[in-house]
């Protein structure tokens, strides 16, 4: 589904014991079942405090050490100290400091943070040597929206380097969001504008003075003293896969343009058999869903917008090769009495596309909403807007695209995937 970039080859053979082991949060890119269920049960696990789907599955591997952390709570990690910083989303997620006495080090992995995070942090530690920096604004459900910017927002851009600003660190590495994805590759040049060496490039012109270097896979970086020195390809026991293209990948083509939408059945799942799953869903559950009280804001949002919905549903090619006609549904959010028709001529304010392959890859477990989101299983497109005597108006940042609330609001499905990931990876599985 997706890749970690520059991609790297790890050799558990040559692996030393670990300290610890630190979960972020629950996506699956920081957060792997098959990558867990080879390391030594023993091991101490740190986690975000109130993660039950998290600690399910260690227990279900059979971690035992595992060790909850809340915002700013300290732990010890053989001579290491870890500081677990917040994160600006909806979700447990935590950054995280690591001090050995000399140095002090934080990642920001891919937490949210804000301008408090940072002085809080500075007031808990003092100085930050190196800082694991963000170095790229990330695109993701705006890819989704036909409508929506798919170019650099220098705002967003600006607070990367404004982060470095306020750190005050003495070294900035470029650390996070180096993924790519395989099923869907044309979203790769929209979904990830800047390059590790754009940002240092721009970071010197935007912070002077500044110190900072790029580390590939299996390098290390040492200070001595107010020196510092990155030893390339010193790891024993990671190697980077070659051909390494120089993130010739992260260049911007315009030639590179969107497919037209389609069912391409990515994970290989039966045509006829998801066909008649996702037909079955949107007929007998949608509506359901999205009457579930965990809808009940959007729902409102939805109502005050008179909003009115258009789904298509694409069917993967059958045997001949030829994909039938998609089928489309609307549903109009301005009634008293919300219900899924068939009756053509409606003017959607909000348009749905999605794959029958992609309702059932998600709803049985293969693949997580990510997963289903970047595979380019779903997309949409919006025009929502009411006259008013003071003019017309658009909703502030936009409605919730239905489809997907319906389908992941009422039911958490990255429990499903993690099922499904245990009945794989789990002991006596492997």
């Amino acid at each position: 589904m997706s890749h970690s970039y520059p991609e790297r080859a790890i050799d558990l053979s040559k692996l030393p014991p670990i300290n610890c082991l630190v979960i972020s949060h629950r996506h699956f890119d920081h957060f792997d079942i098959r990558t867990l269920s080879s390391l030594d049960r023993d091991t101490v696990v740190f986690h975000p405090a109130c993660e039950p789907l998290i600690e399910h599955a260690l227990s279900e591997l059979g971690f035992t050490r595992t060790r909850p952390l809340v915002p700013w709570a300290r732990a010890r990690a053989g001579q290491l100290e870890i500081i677990a910083t917040p994160s600006c989303v909806s979700w447990p997620e935590l950054g995280l400091v690591v001090r050995d006495g000399v140095s002090t080090l934080w990642s920001l992995i891919d937490t949210v943070i804000d301008k408090e995070i940072i002085s809080t942090l500075r007031e808990h530690v003092g100085t930050i040597d190196c800082l694991l920096a963000q170095y790229s604004p990330i695109l993701q459900y705006e890819l989704r929206d036909g409508l929506g910017s798919k170019t650099l927002d220098a705002g967003a851009y600006d607070w990367l380097f404004e982060t470095v600003r306020l750190t005050q660190a003495q070294m900035v590495v470029p650390s996070a969001g180096g993924i790519r994805f395989d099923k869907a590759a044309w979203q790769n040049v929209y979904g990830f504008p800047v390059s590790p060496r754009r940002f240092l490039a721009d970071l010197a012109h935007a912070v002077p003075g500044v110190t900072s270097t790029h580390l590939d896979p299996g390098d290390v970086l040492e200070r001595d003293g107010e020196s510092w020195a990155a030893r390339r390809q010193t790891v024993p026991f990671v190697a980077m896969r070659m051909p390494f293209d120089g993130y010739q990948q992260w260049h911007h083509d315009p030639a590179v343009g969107i497919p037209a939408f389609a069912d391409l059945n990515l994970l290989g799942s039966d045509p006829e058999a998801a066909g008649q799953y996702a037909t079955r869903y949107i007929t007998e559950q949608l509506v359901h869903d999205l009457l579930h009280k965990s809808n009940d804001a959007a729902r409102s949002r939805w109502r005050e917008w008179r909003l009115k919905w258009r789904l298509d549903l694409y069917l993967p090619p059958n045997a001949s090769g030829a994909a039938p006609a998609p089928s489309s549904w609307w549903v109009d959010f301005g009634q008293d009495e919300l219900s899924l028709t068939q009756r053509d001529g409606i003017e959607a304010d909000l348009r749905t596309v999605v794959t029958a392959t992609g309702i059932h890859d998600l709803m049985t477990g293969l693949c997580p909403p990510y997963a289903y989101l970047s595979m380019d299983c779903t997309r949409h497109t919006a025009r929502v807007m009411r006259a008013t005597p003071d003019g017309v108006q658009e909703p502030e940042g936009g409605l919730p695209e239905p489809l997907l609330a319906a389908l992941t609001e009422p039911r958490d499905l990255d429990a499903l995937f993690v099922a499904s990931e245990l009945e794989k990876w789990g002991p006596g599985n492997r």
